[in-house]
This record gives structure tokens, C-alpha cells and sequence, in this order.
């Protein structure tokens, strides 16, 4: 069995180590999701339904959505009983699966083992090492133990037997419900494209469909993106800071409180403030019917350059 670890673990950490990463930790592990201080529900759940006073409420509970960090596949069922029209929204680019009905990731420093790859990439690589697992193997899982700024400085490995493996997209729709797959580096906005993307996407679901927004902790990518649904739904009748504060209030994370100091969380958290303030004009302008993101940002960088010459 160590021999088979031993080689799985190689295996692993050759398909998804990333050469051009400037992470201080470079090793990729195979890691649980799962919230294990709380088995009943995912990290940071909550639904635009929730009762929150003391915030702008308008439109708020119409929006039918969900937000949470990775599920296990029995929380799953639970969150969503009851729901007839269901669309997960994944907004994980890190590589991830469900083993034996929990969430596990490729894990490298600060989350960030997929950056910098394409998303056929990264499709591949999931395709490639989910086929590789064989059923009724041991396969090392590790818990993060211990994580200081993004890095991990311990381990508790496991080596559960696997009795299921299957990708999230195969998951959900195994349910009956819909699927859309946003790729998004851990503590960043997302590109352009995936902005072009998730409109299209938005233009094109039921009004009565609920929306179930998930990351790997259910705070920066997760609420950044329950933010952009509620100003394309909303964001013509309240304004931003409004918006940011519920979703805050509701347990999500809050977008505009910066994290001291310079680093790269700061930096970070300054660029998604800026992105979602551009983002909220483009569409309480009206210019969302007029352009597509891409070419509205083209046209502001350039009456930018222009007033600066």
C-alpha cells in the first residue's frame, strides 16, 4: 500500500505542479475541503432569503441565491431539498473532485495551483487524474493542519478507501441540477473573459432558478460573485456600498475592508474593490445593453490615456 501512495502522490504532484508559479510553497497535495468544525452545513452558508436587519433590503430577497464554501455531497442534498430548479455555480479554478461524496483539491500555496493555466488545462488535468484513481485503493488525503499566511506548515494524512470518485460537474447533474463552471484564482477578481462568460450565463437563466454560488471557503470568490448577480439584478435601484454590506451581513466577506499592510491580500482586496466599482458602473449606466465588458473597459482605458496626454 505505501508503494501505491508513493506513486499516486508523485503522480499527482508531477500533473499539477506549476512551473511558472512565484508561490513561496510549491508542493501540490491532495487535500479535504469538507468543514470539519462544523459536519452539518459548508463554511459560511447563507441565502439571500435569510432575515438580516439594519441593512438596504430592496430586491434582496428575490434573488433566489446561495453562497457557500466547498460541500460535501449529503450537504448538498440537504441545502437544496425542497428547490426544484437548482444551478451550482462553481467558481473554482484550483482542480477539484468529490471523493467518496466529499470535496477534495490539489492544494498548493495560497490556493493558487491552477493559476496561470488554461482552463482546457485544467480540465484535462482533473479528467486525467480522476480516471487514474482506481476503486477500492487507499489514496493519501491530507487535512491542513496548520496554515500561516496562505502556506501550510502541517499535515494530517488519511487514506480513506475509495468507493466513489467523480468531478463536480458529474456530481450535480447526477442530481437533475444544472452546472456552470467559473474559473477564478483564490484571492483574485476574475479576468475579463470569465466577466464575459458570467453574463452571458446570467442572460440566459430562469428567473426562478436558484443560484448556488460555491469557492473552496465560501468568502472572496464566492461573495464577489453573489455582488456582481445582485448589481446586474439591482444595481440600477441602491447603491454599491449598499449592496457590498448586505452581502457582508448575510455572512459573506466583507469586500471593502482591506487587510493592513502591503501584501498581497491588500493589494488584492484593493484591485477586486476597484473591479466591482467599474463593474457597477458599466451597469447602472446602461452600458451593459450598449457593450460587452470587454469593449466598455477598452473604452475607458483610452479616455484614461487620453486625459493623461
Amino acid at each position: 500500500m505505501h508503494r501505491l501512495i508513493i506513486i499516486f502522490t508523485l503522480f499527482i504532484s508531477i500533473t499539477f505542479q506549476i512551473g511558472t508559479s512565484s508561490e513561496p510553497n510549491k508542493k501540490v497535495v491532495l487535500v479535504y475541503d469538507k468543514n470539519l468544525s462544523n459536519t452539518e452545513t459548508p463554511k459560511r452558508l447563507r441565502f439571500s432569503t435569510d432575515p438580516v436587519e439594519g441593512i438596504n433590503s430592496t430586491g434582496l430577497e428575490g434573488l433566489n441565491i446561495i453562497g457557500s464554501g466547498a460541500f460535501t455531497e449529503s450537504q448538498l442534498d440537504s441545502i437544496t431539498k425542497g428547490k426544484a430548479s437548482v444551478i451550482i455555480v462553481d467558481l473554482r479554478e484550483e482542480s477539484h473532485i468529490f471523493i467518496n461524496g466529499d470535496p477534495v483539491c490539489w492544494y498548493q500555496g495560497r490556493n493558487t495551483a491552477n493559476e496561470g493555466k488554461t482552463t482546457d488545462d485544467i480540465v484535462l488535468n482533473e479528467s486525467t487524474a480522476l480516471s487514474s484513481i482506481n476503486l477500492g485503493s487507499n489514496i493519501p488525503i491530507a487535512y491542513i493542519a496548520d496554515k500561516s499566511n496562505g502556506i501550510v506548515n502541517n499535515y494530517e494524512w488519511h487514506y480513506p478507501v475509495t468507493q466513489t470518485v467523480m468531478n463536480e460537474k458529474e456530481l450535480i447533474e447526477s442530481k437533475g441540477y444544472g452546472y456552470q463552471r467559473f474559473f477564478v484564482t483564490n484571492h483574485l477578481h476574475p479576468s475579463d473573459s470569465e466577466v464575459e462568460r458570467f453574463l452571458t450565463f446570467v442572460a440566459t437563466i430562469p428567473f426562478d432558478s436558484w443560484l448556488y454560488f460555491h469557492c473552496r471557503a465560501g468568502a472572496g470568490r464566492t461573495t464577489t460573485f453573489m455582488v456582481m448577480y445582485d448589481i446586474i439584478r439591482t444595481g440600477s435601484d441602491i447603491p454599491l456600498e449598499d449592496i457590498v454590506t448586505r452581502h457582508a451581513a448575510l455572512g459573506g466577506k466583507r469586500l471593502f475592508d482591506f487587510p493592513e499592510g502591503s501584501g498581497y491580500k491588500h493589494e488584492n482586496a484593493l484591485n477586486r474593490k476597484i473591479f466591482l466599482e467599474n463593474f457597477y458602473t458599466y451597469v447602472s449606466s446602461g452600458a451593459i445593453s450598449e457593450l460587452s465588458w470587454s469593449q466598455w473597459n477598452q473604452q475607458k482605458h483610452a479616455k484614461l490615456i487620453a486625459k493623461k496626454t
